[in-house]
């Protein structure tokens, strides 16, 4: 059986045409496929004419034949060089010369296949059999009286109908004696034939960049609507706000701190991780118009800057000392100092805005209150997510409010956002109908060494896609020099650097995920997936997939679950 394309049911009023379909789908062998109204375009200069061949026969190595397909009764009139069908209705039309509409389509056809270069540059013929032919289905065609145009070999009628495979392998035939060097199809040539020219691939696509951007409108302005109930608010001088990741508890801390700052505020904005302050630094470098200032630290940067303008030594371990030596000092002795520092400094501020404040012991929060002016505004705020606690710090605040809960999903798309559902298993709202994103792509290996050249594709396959490196981040559950890329300086032809945040053009983005809390990107590889504790923890996992904005792919142990 042929294989037709499309697989349609024809309608009553193109009964003809319903008939010789018939006729080919059930009696052609699977050596053929069949195309049925089949669109062409020609132009010329500056006009265009645009046809329709009624059907196109493809023979897998014989050639191709177009007929076109006339059904009820059928004259030619000669003296005006007219055709007139009727229909079984009795109507009666003017149509088009059908055997000048054939080979016009097969020449245009021809031209078109020409062009794609299948067989080689050049404007001679085809080096393969292409015909036409006229099918009369309804009717019985005279063998004389022929216009001058007009060869008996070339017709198709009723008649024809039971042995429809014999009269198509004679028209090839006869077409091949007539263009006599023609020869079969090649394999590749009907491969190439098909996807070149008659089943093309035909897509708009939307370059990832401007859909990255579209998707950021609508995230900023989902963000704007969470962050509305700030116009409700009273003046509050202790506030909690807690969100799972993704909810804007970041962007929300950002809005606060540009209203504090606009009505001549001093406002000091703390966070535990050194990237992610670089990332407030650079927004409140832009904070036009403000009439206050905007002061942006990492706990221990603060802890440095206050204590060495207060005379005191500030000495953190050398990068060899033992792992005690670190806790000790950043633990305790830092803050110390800070509070030590305190007592002799004049520099205070009238809010401080602490985000991912999970990730900060009591003691150190005792301290940064103190950092307040106690007779300006006041004000001390803690952004926070209990489920991203991977340090394992107890949660403990400096003072008891009701927090102030957010709920919606406003970083990532509907697929992302699902997966962070069940990694962290959290009842973080994903909104309906929500833009759904690309699927969440997973890559397992059996050895981490295989994590490598798994990532270079996935790269190489984003740049043929003209993604701008500056949208990609690279997360592993290890620091670099204990990743799986701990040996690789280059990816896509692209330096491999530890830029956080992500946003560097001329490079590739590597962090682990401890240093990518509170950041995002449009597109996160996280790598190194495993499932082994503490550093691959579900807690952990949380964390990496909801960095990811409009795309995320997963290289994980061959072991590794989604659901734990």
């Amino acid at each position: 059986m042929a294989k037709m394309i499309p697989e349609v049911a024809l309608g009553a009023n193109a009964y003809g045409e319903a008939l010789f379909y018939k006729w080919l789908k059930d009696n052609l062998s699977d050596e053929y496929r069949v195309f049925h109204g089949v669109h062409l375009l020609t132009s010329s200069g500056d006009s265009m004419r645009r046809g329709e061949t009624d059907f196109l026969i493809l023979h897998k190595s014989k050639g191709f034949l177009v007929v076109e397909v006339k059904g009820g009764q059928v004259r030619r009139v000669a003296v005006r060089n007219q055709w007139v069908s009727t229909s079984h209705t009795g109507e009666e039309h003017v149509i088009k010369d059908p055997f000048l509409q054939a080979e016009r389509n097969v020449n245009t056809l021809v031209e078109r296949i020409r062009k794609s270069n299948i067989f080689g540059s050049g404007a001679g013929p085809l080096p393969v059999t292409c015909g036409y032919a006229v099918a009369f289905p309804d009717g019985i065609a005279p063998d004389e009286n022929l216009p001058l145009h007009v060869d008996k070999k070339i017709v198709i009628d009723h008649r024809d109908g039971e042995t429809i495979e014999a009269r198509v392998e004679q028209l090839f035939q006869a077409w091949r004696k007539k263009r006599q060097r023609s020869r079969d199809f090649t394999e590749d040539e009907h491969k190439a034939l098909l996807d070149k020219v008659l089943l093309a691939r035909y897509e708009v696509t939307v370059p990832l960049n401007v859909r990255f951007e579209k998707e950021h409108e609508r995230f900023v302005e989902l963000t704007r609507t969470q962050c509305m109930f700030l116009e409700a608010m009273p003046d509050l001088k202790r506030a909690l706000f807690k969100g799972y990741a993704g909810t804007g508890k970041t962007q929300l801390l950002m809005e606060k701190a540009r209203r504090f700052a606009m009505d001549g505020a001093r406002v000091l904005v703390l966070c535990y991780n050194q990237p992610l302050a670089r990332h407030l630094t650079l927004w409140a470098d832009n904070v036009a118009g403000r009439a206050g200032s905007i002061t942006v630290r990492h706990f221990h940067g603060l802890c440095e800057e206050y204590a060495k303008a207060a005379g005191l030594e500030y000495e953190p371990p050398g990068e060899g000392a033992p792992e005690e030596e670190g806790q000790e000092f950043y633990g305790y002795i830092a803050p110390m100092l800070l509070e030590d520092a305190l007592e002799k400094a004049s520099d205070r501020f009238d809010c401080v805005l602490v985000d991912e404040g999970q990730d900060f012991q009591r003691e150190w929060l005792d301290v940064a209150m103190k950092v307040l002016d106690l007779g300006g505004l006041d004000v001390f705020y803690i952004f926070y997510d209990e489920q991203q606690n991977i340090y394992g710090k107890k949660l403990s605040f400096p003072f008891e409010v009701e927090p102030h809960s957010l709920n919606w999903n406003c970083r990532s798309t509907g697929n992302i956002c699902a997966l962070t559902r069940k990694i962290g298993g959290v009842n973080i709202n994903c909104v309906p109908d929500w833009m759904p994103g690309d699927r969440v792509r997973f890559f397992s290996y059996r050895k981490p060494e295989e994590q490598a050249s798994i990532i270079e594709k996935i790269i190489s396959s984003l740049l043929s896609r003209n993604i701008d490196t500056g949208r990609i981040m690279i997360i592993s559950s290890h620091k670099r020099s204990r990743s799986c890329l701990a040996d690789v300086s280059r990816l896509g032809g692209y330096p491999l650097v530890e830029h956080e945040p992500p946003g560097e053009n001329d490079a590739i983005s590597f962090s682990s995920l401890h240093r990518a809390k509170g950041l995002e990107s449009d597109i996160v590889i996280f790598c190194d997936v495993d499932g082994g504790e503490p550093y691959c923890s579900r807690a952990n996992q949380y964390v990496a997939i909801s960095r990811a904005r409009d795309m995320l792919f997963v290289v994980h142990h061959k072991s590794w679950r989604v659901t734990a």
